[in-house]
């Protein structure tokens, strides 16, 4: 009965694709979003993490628990620059891999520099990650897809400097105070319904 109960008290890895929920919910933005061919600007990957559960950081020593890792779909329109950067990940001492591990609890950040290579960036790729739960002993390793919008790079049509004097310009002859009376009755007949 020691062995059986000693045995169960380190969390057991799950694989992907049996069934089990992920226990993650990832967002992504960029440091800027108006950017010139030839910046460098930081990708920025926030999870949100179960209560009861935990994250693996993407620092971790070789022979310890799987590290949170980005890869990247490679096509010209961008470089990446070092590695991914966990911040302010906790730490503690892990008696299954015996040694400190980094982790995160309820929220993750990380961040990867990029240098910008073409005017039409399409950054895509993966990030694959392991949460695991001190109160089920279960570990799910999980990934998630990854795609960055970019519309302000110099050479594109669309421009994100902040400006948007041209959405509140009439179109068609029509005036401001007609576009607002038209959304307050829509508004109102969806009330109704």
């Amino acid at each position: 009965f020691i062995k059986v109960v000693e045995e169960r008290s380190s969390p057991r890895p799950i694989q992907r694709g049996s069934g089990v929920q992920e226990h993650a919910q990832w967002t992504f933005e960029t440091s800027k979003s108006d950017v010139n061919t030839g910046d460098e600007i930081e990708l920025i990957l926030k999870a949100t993490i179960d209560n009861d559960w935990y994250m693996y950081s993407s620092d971790n020593e070789e022979g310890g628990p799987i590290n949170s890792e980005i890869t990247f779909e490679p096509n010209g329109t961008f470089e990446v620059i070092g590695g991914l950067i966990p911040v302010n990940p906790k730490k503690k001492y892990d008696e299954t891999f015996e040694m400190d591990v980094t982790y995160f609890k309820e929220d993750a950040e990380f961040r990867q520099k990029i240098r910008v290579l073409q005017s039409n960036l399409d950054i895509q790729g993966e990030i694959s990650y392991q949460t695991c739960s001190d109160i089920t002993l279960l570990c799910v390793r999980g990934s998630t897809d990854l795609r960055f919008d970019l519309n302000g790079i110099a050479g594109d049509d669309v421009a994100a400097s902040g400006d948007y004097s041209n959405l509140l310009a009439a179109e068609g002859g029509g005036s401001l105070w007609g576009f607002f009376i038209a959304a307050f009755l829509f508004g109102f007949a969806a009330l109704l319904t």
